[in-house]
């Protein structure tokens, strides 16, 4: 029953915040993805978009290569977010969500359980829920929260205040007047914190040999290029409609067909040897 006594009495009461991909946004104008199909043209446009949901953009340009490349125009990039509540030092220490995309507390959800078109926007397919096309098409959920967690652990190893040897390597650089960071950690040995961050590429690097195993283009971006501001996943995914012209499209698929070749001469070599 609709009370005016107790209808506003909760309103400036605190609520609980809930987590979701803020990386993700909606555009309600877009070409629904089955007139697409149906339209040879690819130019007509629908006449009312009130009875169609709106479309969550959640994979995006990659800016880790060249506009003009290929892999710049068969690529996206799924971004997962920095989470805020993993440990108290997050101010200083990068985590991200191990939430699978699509799974987060305010994603947006519906009955289906892996990613589906429901329409183009900017000459790629978008769908109307928060589930990307990374996850389960190229990286299954186990698989998944076990690279976040991984990296993680690592990233707080590596950068955590409390640690003792990043206590020590700030003690010697303070008693030595910063000669111990110019000097012995430059020359000699790296710090604590350069190792650490070091292990992390190393894990990257190991990861993406066998990202690579399933697709030459699928792989996890280094976190110094994203400046650890998110967790980026390079996927496979070309655009829908033309947005090149015939040369340059026939271009990426010829790079894209010797880049396969050159990674199966590889395998050969790596067999042989």
């Amino acid at each position: 029953m609709n009370n005016p006594l107790t209808k506003y009495a909760n309103l400036n009461a605190p609520k609980d915040l809930v987590f979701f991909n803020y990386h993700e946004y909606l555009v309600a104008d877009y070409e629904p993805f089955q007139r697409a199909l149906d339209d040879s043209q690819g130019g007509h446009k629908t006449a009312s978009r009130q009875d169609r949901p709106a479309l969550v953009i959640n994979h995006f340009p990659n800016p880790y290569t060249a506009h003009e490349s290929a892999v710049f125009w068969r690529t996206r990039i799924v971004r997962v977010p920095r989470i805020f509540d993993l440990c108290q030092e997050l101010y200083m220490v990068p985590q991200f969500s191990t939430y699978v995309p699509g799974h987060e507390p305010a994603a947006l959800t519906s009955h289906l359980r892996e990613f589906q078109p429901a329409g183009i926007h900017e000459n790629y397919v978008f769908g109307a829920t928060s589930l990307t096309p990374l996850v389960p098409q190229w990286v299954s959920e186990e698989e998944y929260v076990r690279i976040v967690t991984d990296i993680n652990t690592l990233l707080f190893e590596a950068m955590s205040p409390e640690n003792k040897m990043g206590w020590l390597d700030n003690a010697l650089d303070y008693l030595s007047g910063t000669l111990y960071t110019t000097l012995f950690t430059r020359y000699l040995r790296p710090s604590f914190l350069k190792r650490g961050l070091h292990k992390v590429d190393e894990y990257v690097v190991e990861l993406n040999a066998k990202l690579r195993e399933k697709h030459h283009d699928l792989k996890l971006i280094p976190l110094l290029k994203s400046a650890m501001l998110s967790l980026d996943f390079q996927i496979p995914m070309a655009p829908v409609t033309p947005v090149v012209t015939r040369h340059k499209l026939e271009h990426i698929q010829r790079e894209s067909q010797s880049t396969d070749s050159a990674a199966g001469e590889h395998d050969k070599e790596a067999e042989t040897v």
